[in-house]
Protein backbone atom coordinates (compact mmCIF):
# COMPACT_ATOMS: atom_id res chain seq x y z
CA UNK A 1 0.00 0.00 0.00
CA UNK A 2 2.87 2.36 0.71
CA UNK A 3 4.11 1.91 -2.86
CA UNK A 4 0.69 2.77 -4.29
CA UNK A 5 0.30 5.89 -2.14
CA UNK A 6 3.74 7.09 -3.14
CA UNK A 7 2.84 7.25 -6.86
CA UNK A 8 -0.71 8.57 -6.57
CA UNK A 9 0.54 12.08 -5.77
CA UNK A 10 1.04 14.69 -8.43
CA UNK A 11 4.84 14.59 -8.26
CA UNK A 12 6.77 11.50 -9.35
CA UNK A 13 9.44 10.19 -6.99
CA UNK A 14 13.00 11.50 -7.37
CA UNK A 15 15.50 9.28 -9.17
CA UNK A 16 17.05 6.77 -6.83
CA UNK A 17 20.75 6.30 -6.27
CA UNK A 18 22.27 3.28 -7.89
CA UNK A 19 23.37 0.39 -5.73
CA UNK A 20 26.78 -1.13 -6.48
CA UNK A 21 25.16 -3.82 -8.67
CA UNK A 22 23.04 -1.56 -10.83
CA UNK A 23 23.29 1.73 -12.68
CA UNK A 24 21.05 4.74 -12.15
CA UNK A 25 18.38 5.30 -14.77
CA UNK A 26 18.49 8.89 -16.05
CA UNK A 27 15.29 10.80 -15.42
CA UNK A 28 13.28 11.52 -18.54
CA UNK A 29 12.70 15.15 -19.55
CA UNK A 30 9.03 14.15 -19.86
CA UNK A 31 7.16 13.64 -16.61
CA UNK A 32 3.44 13.31 -16.08
CA UNK A 33 3.46 16.13 -13.56
CA UNK A 34 4.93 18.65 -16.01
CA UNK A 35 2.25 21.12 -17.07
CA UNK A 36 4.09 22.57 -20.06
CA UNK A 37 6.41 20.02 -21.59
CA UNK A 38 9.56 21.25 -23.26
CA UNK A 39 10.02 18.78 -26.10
CA UNK A 40 13.24 20.48 -27.18
CA UNK A 41 14.99 18.54 -24.38
CA UNK A 42 14.30 15.25 -26.15
CA UNK A 43 17.12 13.86 -28.20
CA UNK A 44 17.53 10.53 -29.92
CA UNK A 45 19.24 8.94 -26.91
CA UNK A 46 16.17 9.37 -24.68
CA UNK A 47 13.64 7.93 -27.14
CA UNK A 48 12.99 4.26 -26.45
CA UNK A 49 11.93 3.19 -29.92
CA UNK A 50 12.40 -0.56 -29.54
CA UNK A 51 10.35 -0.65 -26.33
CA UNK A 52 7.60 1.42 -27.94
CA UNK A 53 7.35 -0.95 -30.90
CA UNK A 54 7.47 -4.09 -28.75
CA UNK A 55 5.34 -3.17 -25.73
CA UNK A 56 2.61 -0.80 -26.86
CA UNK A 57 -0.81 -2.22 -27.55
CA UNK A 58 -2.47 -0.19 -30.29
CA UNK A 59 -5.46 -1.33 -32.33
CA UNK A 60 -7.50 0.50 -34.97
CA UNK A 61 -10.50 -1.33 -36.45
CA UNK A 62 -12.64 1.36 -38.11
CA UNK A 63 -13.44 5.07 -38.33
CA UNK A 64 -15.26 5.11 -34.99
CA UNK A 65 -12.05 4.12 -33.19
CA UNK A 66 -9.75 6.82 -34.60
CA UNK A 67 -10.04 9.22 -31.65
CA UNK A 68 -9.39 6.45 -29.11
CA UNK A 69 -6.50 5.15 -31.23
CA UNK A 70 -4.92 8.61 -31.16
CA UNK A 71 -5.40 8.87 -27.39
CA UNK A 72 -3.75 5.45 -27.00
CA UNK A 73 -0.78 6.56 -29.11
CA UNK A 74 -0.50 9.70 -26.97
CA UNK A 75 -0.70 7.91 -23.61
CA UNK A 76 1.35 4.82 -24.42
CA UNK A 77 3.97 6.72 -26.39
CA UNK A 78 4.51 9.18 -23.55
CA UNK A 79 6.17 6.55 -21.35
CA UNK A 80 8.68 5.72 -24.10
CA UNK A 81 9.29 9.38 -25.07
CA UNK A 82 7.53 8.91 -28.40
CA UNK A 83 5.33 11.98 -28.30
CA UNK A 84 2.38 13.41 -30.20
CA UNK A 85 0.40 16.55 -29.50
CA UNK A 86 -2.49 16.21 -27.07
CA UNK A 87 -5.72 15.72 -29.00
CA UNK A 88 -7.31 18.77 -27.34
CA UNK A 89 -4.45 21.00 -28.55
CA UNK A 90 -4.64 20.07 -32.23
CA UNK A 91 -5.85 22.81 -34.55
CA UNK A 92 -5.06 24.07 -38.03
CA UNK A 93 -1.77 25.70 -36.94
CA UNK A 94 -0.41 22.87 -34.80
CA UNK A 95 -0.21 19.40 -36.21
CA UNK A 96 0.18 16.11 -34.39
CA UNK A 97 3.98 16.49 -34.09
CA UNK A 98 4.97 18.84 -31.26
CA UNK A 99 6.41 22.05 -32.71
CA UNK A 100 9.44 22.26 -30.40
CA UNK A 101 10.89 18.85 -31.31
CA UNK A 102 14.44 18.69 -32.60
CA UNK A 103 14.47 17.58 -36.23
CA UNK A 104 16.49 14.41 -35.50
CA UNK A 105 14.12 13.41 -32.68
CA UNK A 106 11.09 14.15 -34.85
CA UNK A 107 12.45 12.02 -37.69
CA UNK A 108 13.21 9.10 -35.35
CA UNK A 109 9.76 9.28 -33.72
CA UNK A 110 8.07 9.51 -37.10
CA UNK A 111 9.85 6.38 -38.31
CA UNK A 112 9.05 4.60 -35.03
CA UNK A 113 5.36 5.46 -35.28
CA UNK A 114 5.21 4.31 -38.89
CA UNK A 115 6.93 1.02 -38.04
CA UNK A 116 4.45 0.41 -35.22
CA UNK A 117 1.47 1.22 -37.44
CA UNK A 118 2.69 -1.22 -40.10
CA UNK A 119 2.71 -4.11 -37.63
CA UNK A 120 0.19 -6.81 -38.46
CA UNK A 121 -2.28 -6.35 -35.59
CA UNK A 122 -2.14 -2.56 -35.22
CA UNK A 123 -4.52 -1.58 -38.05
CA UNK A 124 -7.25 -3.94 -39.20
CA UNK A 125 -6.73 -4.77 -42.91
CA UNK A 126 -10.48 -4.38 -43.51
CA UNK A 127 -10.16 -0.66 -42.64
CA UNK A 128 -9.15 0.21 -46.20
CA UNK A 129 -9.05 3.99 -45.72
CA UNK A 130 -6.41 3.74 -43.01
CA UNK A 131 -4.46 1.09 -44.91
CA UNK A 132 -4.40 3.31 -48.02
CA UNK A 133 -3.20 6.29 -45.93
CA UNK A 134 -0.48 4.15 -44.37
CA UNK A 135 0.74 2.97 -47.78
CA UNK A 136 0.80 6.55 -49.08
CA UNK A 137 3.46 7.78 -46.63
CA UNK A 138 6.52 6.70 -44.68
CA UNK A 139 5.96 9.40 -42.06
CA UNK A 140 4.09 8.30 -38.91
CA UNK A 141 3.15 11.86 -37.99
CA UNK A 142 1.75 12.55 -41.45
CA UNK A 143 -0.31 9.35 -41.27
CA UNK A 144 -1.74 10.32 -37.87
CA UNK A 145 -2.53 13.83 -39.09
CA UNK A 146 -4.40 12.57 -42.15
CA UNK A 147 -6.22 10.03 -40.01
CA UNK A 148 -7.29 12.57 -37.40
CA UNK A 149 -8.57 14.94 -40.12
CA UNK A 150 -11.27 12.38 -40.88
CA UNK A 151 -12.99 12.61 -37.49
CA UNK A 152 -11.62 15.47 -35.37
CA UNK A 153 -14.46 17.90 -34.61
CA UNK A 154 -12.32 20.99 -35.26
CA UNK A 155 -11.71 19.89 -38.84
CA UNK A 156 -14.95 18.10 -39.74
CA UNK A 157 -17.15 21.09 -38.80
CA UNK A 158 -14.96 23.57 -40.71
CA UNK A 159 -15.43 21.69 -43.96
CA UNK A 160 -19.17 21.36 -43.47
CA UNK A 161 -19.74 25.02 -42.54
CA UNK A 162 -17.94 26.24 -45.66
CA UNK A 163 -19.99 23.95 -47.93
CA UNK A 164 -23.32 24.95 -46.37
CA UNK A 165 -22.69 28.70 -46.45
CA UNK A 166 -25.77 30.37 -47.95
CA UNK A 167 -25.48 32.74 -50.88
CA UNK A 168 -27.16 36.01 -49.92
CA UNK A 169 -26.86 37.94 -53.12
CA UNK A 170 -26.06 37.38 -56.75
CA UNK A 171 -25.14 41.05 -57.14
CA UNK A 172 -21.50 41.55 -58.10
CA UNK A 173 -19.93 44.92 -57.79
Amino acid sequence: MMYRKQFLGSTPPPPTKATPNQTAVPRSPLTASTAAIDYSQLDTSTIRTTDFIRFTNLCLRDTSGIMQFYRDVYMQGFQYNVVVTNIDSIDQKTGVAPLSLLSTAKQLMSQTLHTKFKQEKTIDPSFTTAMALLRSTNDGYQFLEQLILIVHPRFVNVKKSIQDMPKYSAYTN
